[in-house]
């Protein structure tokens, strides 16, 4: 009888702590899913609160790129803002580049597909630090809401066709018809995802800013006199300087002139991307003589390097004591 008593007490301590354990496992379950419900809503914000270009004239209308993937030449279109996943309608505008970031993935960016400049040409995702400058470089600012192409200002991104249909793609298109957007500077969730490219145009102090000078026009050598020029970058500028002294350019040939002009360092500058040039040439009788210089391109880079990015394409005279003033 005593071990029956035993026995049967055994069986019910056994029966209370698999109760006990069982209820304490639903229990942490029930907190489980408690907690998601309650971390919902604050999820949910943090995604309405993403980067966006949103259209102006219809802001419910948003760039997204066309498939969920982040794959070079991932077209961009307009769609719902609120439609699809974040990743597709997320970027911002990285303004020291120019660069127009995925938030995502701050190593993509936007860009125009094809060089040169063409009415529709297709926008779409790609690499940031491939491809030449003038395809993924913009000026934006939030009072006009146009997204200009830095290197030629008279483009913009915008709607392909008329309307803000779902699928409209994003593509090359006069600014005077450009629509306006309202676009996202870096907000702190967004550009922490930078390590991918941390700094890629920092400069150091031993860089100094060479120019490699095409001159044109084959009826004559070119400007013997004295050239001062004074280029403007993103966020420097070298200041008036003599480009050279009493020394011809001769026509159909290529200088490369180390200004000796330091680049200044830190992240993110912009380099040595031309933004504006002023050219003042200095001649030695003010008349059109010897002293006209026919000057086909300019184009800037650091003496660490060899390639010259896009250059900056000019096909003007410069008279005798004529000056040139190009840029924004």
């Amino acid at each position: 009888m005593t071990t029956m008593k035993l026995l049967t007490a055994n069986s019910v301590n056994k029966s209370l702590a698999r109760y006990h354990k069982s209820l304490a496992a639903r229990t942490l379950c029930a907190l489980i899913v408690g907690a998601l419900f309650w971390f919902s809503p604050i999820l949910a914000n943090a995604q309405s609160n993403a980067d966006r270009i949103r259209l102006n004239r219809s802001i419910n209308k948003c760039w997204h790129k066309q498939s969920p993937d982040m794959n070079n030449g991932n077209i961009i279109h307009l769609w719902d803002c609120e439609d699809g996943t974040v990743s597709n309608r997320a970027y911002f505008y990285d303004r020291p580049t120019g660069y127009i970031r995925s938030s995502v993935m701050p190593s993509k960016c936007i860009h125009k597909q094809n060089d040169g400049w063409k009415k529709g040409d297709v926008i779409h995702l790609w690499d940031c630090e491939a491809g030449p400058a003038e395809n993924k470089t913009f000026d934006y600012d939030a009072r006009d809401g146009r997204v200009y192409f830095r290197f030629n200002p008279t483009f913009c991104a915008d709607t392909k066709f008329i309307g803000f249909d779902n699928g409209n793609p994003i593509s090359v298109r006069l600014c005077d018809h450009a629509n306006s957007y309202t676009i996202a500077d870096p907000k702190s969730n967004s550009s922490s995802n930078q390590s991918s490219v941390p700094c890629s145009n920092v400069r150091l102090g031993s860089e100094t800013l060479v120019l490699e000078v095409k001159t044109g026009n084959l009826q004559g050598g070119g400007s013997s006199a004295t050239i001062m020029i004074r280029l403007v970058f993103e966020d420097w500028d070298t200041g008036l300087f003599t480009l050279n002294s009493d020394r011809s350019f001769f026509a159909g040939g290529t200088e490369v002139i180390d200004t000796g002009i330091q680049i200044p360092g830190g992240c993110n500058r912009k380099g040595t991307d031309i933004k504006s040039i002023l050219i003042e040439n200095k001649g030695s009788s003010g008349v059109f003589s010897s002293d006209a210089w026919h000057l086909e391109s300019l184009c800037a880079r650091s003496s660490l390097t060899n390639v010259c990015g896009s250059p900056h394409i000019i096909n003007k005279w410069i008279n005798g004591g004529g000056t040139l003033n190009m840029g924004r």
